[in-house]
């Protein structure tokens, strides 16, 4: 059993997944880059164990290279950031397995907002009663670089719409360190996936949270009106009946700072 899963275990799935960035104060332009699981922006950080994920890597828009550090390394990666205006950073993590009891099913779907999977509920269902699941992980973090590009005027705009190609991905459609409002869109496989709900909160305001609904084009919008940590999070579960299983479920995350520097807001 991998630590991800010790770490989820007696929790259900309710707990997000995310990278956190934080500046090297003796080097300006580096940037640690530490994974995470819990709830509200804190939690466990978690160690570089290339067993783990099947992909972490960084695109500048215009190549794509890997961030991990050595193996057992904690933060689990980093990035030099000076020789482009901004990175896409990604983690995917290989499927993991769990079984869960019927109440903690039940609190994961309505936290979630999985209302499709809730309408059909049946408390009779074996499925439901006992639920086995595979679930895999998709994060990702964009990070400001040395060059200018921050607005689509810029040099190397657009870095920040670079997908990875993870199954289940949110792509911002403007800049989150300089949108008002951030419109991303939510795919699957590549495409739009509409009528799927998107939370997005601050570290310092998880009370506050946003919650919209993916539009036919897979598109919502949040409104970045606290600096600090974001988080941006959508969970789609679908049934599965492959390998002693009953469902699948596929996480994204993104997060940004606004304001500051990579760390201390």
């Amino acid at each position: 059993m991998g630590l991800l899963l010790v770490l989820l275990a007696g929790q259900g799935l309710a707990h997000d997944f995310w990278i956190e960035p934080e500046a090297v104060a003796a080097d300006p332009d580096r940037i640690e880059l530490r994974l995470r699981v819990g709830s509200d922006l804190v939690g466990d950080s978690v160690p570089n164990i290339p067993d783990w994920y099947s992909d972490f890597s960084a695109s500048d828009g215009n190549r794509r290279f890997p961030v991990a550090r050595g193996i057992g390394d904690d933060p689990a990666g980093a990035i030099d950031t000076a020789a482009a205006p901004g990175y896409v950073i990604g983690y995917q993590n290989k499927p993991e397995f769990t079984e869960l009891t019927q109440e903690k099913f039940e609190a994961y779907l309505r936290e979630e907002g999985l209302s499709d999977i809730l309408e059909g509920y049946d408390r009779g269902d074996p499925r439901y009663q006992r639920p086995r699941e595979f679930y895999q992980r998709f994060a990702k973090t964009v990070v400001r670089g040395g060059g200018d590009g921050d607005s689509d005027e810029g040099k190397g705009s657009g870095y920040w719409r670079e997908p990875l190609g993870y199954r289940l991905e949110l792509i911002p459609l403007d800049s989150p360190f300089e949108a008002k409002r951030l419109a991303l869109q939510l795919t699957y496989d590549g495409e739009p996936l509409p009528d799927r709900l998107v939370v997005a909160f601050t570290k310092d305001a998880p009370e506050q949270r946003q919650r919209q609904i993916s539009d036919a084009q897979g598109r919502v919008e949040i409104e970045l009106n606290r600096p600090g940590l974001w988080l941006v999070k959508s969970v789609y579960l679908r049934p599965y009946d492959k390998e002693n299983a009953d469902w699948i479920s596929y996480w994204a995350s993104l997060t940004f700072r606004r304001g500051g520097e990579y760390s201390g807001q």
